[in-house]
């Protein structure tokens, strides 16, 4: 090693009657000075020669630095199952350290680990390390609403370090599967009850509903088919009477990149006469 440190040290020794020292200066520190440094010393016991040795490591310490750049790449009309591109770079400092990318959920706003870059020996100037990541991210409707983290961080640095957010991000969906609530909920309703039907569905863009019904009458005939169309998710009807009684679906649905999307749940409701209430309340 004696070339790599040529010119760039100075030996400072000292001497007494009972002890002798030496001390090393390093000038014009280099990244390759980073490493395991030795100190022996060599004495004369009657009849021997001895030695000992004594070590120390000599490391360089920087703190991460936050991303210089954290770009999304991906379409304006974002869907479920596409993919966003993930590019960022950072001074990680040293120890060498890494790049992680995170989601976080709009509701929660606690971050979640996406990927963790593998560190690198590729030294700046400065003895610290850079790194650049590109990674590649497929997008859920779960996703909708989130924005991305990208921190650098290293041994010296707690979870996440430094970071930079993106945006947030809008994934569109079609609409799920609709959820039916009956208010009040009843195993059999009877005539003169009021019933409302609440519909729920997740969409991006909202979905839109619509409502039809089945009768089950005996004597069905072809208009005893009835559709019920409304701007809003719920659906009230007033005053049941028997014809009432049938199937209930409601159908959801939204639209975009000019595609349509449709998805519909059933309920039965069964109405009977207030003179058949009486007489099971009476036995």
């Amino acid at each position: 090693m004696a070339s790599a440190f040529a010119n760039r040290t100075k030996l400072i020794t000292s001497n007494t009657s009972v002890s002798s020292s030496a001390t090393m200066m390093i000038h014009d520190v280099v990244c390759s000075d980073e490493g395991l440094y030795q100190c022996w010393i060599e004495y004369f016991v009657y009849p021997v020669e001895k030695q000992r040795e004594s070590f120390t490591l000599v490391t360089f310490e920087a703190e991460a630095k936050s991303p210089e750049d954290f770009v999304l790449d991906h379409q304006d009309q974002l869907e479920e199952n596409q993919s966003v591109h993930l590019i960022c770079a950072a001074d990680v400092g040293n120890p060498a350290g890494n790049i992680k990318i995170w989601k976080v959920p709009e509701k929660t706003n606690i971050p979640e680990i996406v990927v963790t870059s593998h560190s690198s020996n590729n030294k700046t100037k400065k003895c610290t390390t850079f790194l650049n990541v590109i990674t590649e991210y497929k997008v859920s409707r779960n996703d909708n609403g989130i924005k991305f983290l990208c921190s650098s961080q290293n041994d010296l640095t707690q979870d996440p370090g430094p970071g930079r957010y993106s945006q947030r991000i809008s994934v569109l969906y079609g609409p799920g599967t609709p959820i039916i609530t009956l208010l009040p909920f009843k195993d059999i309703y009877y005539t003169g009850d009021d019933l409302k039907l609440e519909c729920l569905s997740d969409g991006n863009p909202s979905p839109a509903y619509g409502w039809t019904f089945l009768s089950l009458s005996i004597n069905k005939r072809e208009d005893d088919i009835k559709y019920f169309i409304s701007n809003r998710s719920s659906l009230m009807i007033n005053n049941l009477q028997t014809n009432n009684s049938g199937i209930y679906a409601c159908v959801a649905s939204n639209t975009f990149n000019g595609k349509g999307f449709e998805v519909s749940s059933i309920v039965f409701i069964l109405v009977r006469n207030q003179t058949v209430k009486g007489k099971l309340q009476h036995t």
